[in-house]
């Protein structure tokens, strides 16, 4: 699967070039589409097209974005609703607390492991997983993890 995790932040992309994120759905034999030989790197609209991957996790690195009028934005976008990742609904945007728990090492660091690889397999473990990860709702998507144990 292609990936890639984006920093949308007062209009402007960002991409990194290591996250929690990014190591757990490599670790998960994902390849990042957007890799970038510096830190953290803008990116334009044009150049994630190109990139075209299948999933993308965005955060907005805690700045409260409304993301429901930032999908519709992209979804209206001549160049964002022609990446098949916002074509096909298959984006996550982070909230605060499940970008602090994905993106941080903090106690709740391996929940939000699990997290990531819910996004890679919402659909295999059932989990009806939903484009805009709150920070009041984003650990019950991972209640699959106590059937599983």
């Amino acid at each position: 699967m292609k990936v890639a995790h984006i920093c949308y932040c007062f209009g402007s992309y960002y991409i990194y070039n290591e996250s929690g994120p990014l190591n757990v759905m490599l670790d998960l034999g994902c390849t990042n589409v957007l890799p970038t030989p510096s830190s953290f790197a803008t990116i334009t609209p044009e150049a994630i097209l190109q990139a075209n991957p299948d999933l993308i996790i965005f955060d907005d690195m805690a700045t409260n974005l409304n993301w429901t009028d930032v999908i519709k934005g992209w979804k209206a976008d001549d160049i964002m609703s022609n990446v098949s990742a916002i074509k096909n609904d298959n984006i996550f945007c982070l909230e605060y607390q499940p970008f602090q728990a994905t993106s941080y090492t903090t106690v709740h660091y391996v929940m939000g492991e699990a997290l990531v690889a819910t996004a890679i397999a919402h659909e295999k473990l059932g989990v009806d997983l939903p484009n805009i990860i709150t920070s009041a709702d984003w650990v019950k998507y991972i209640s699959w993890l106590d059937k599983k144990i």
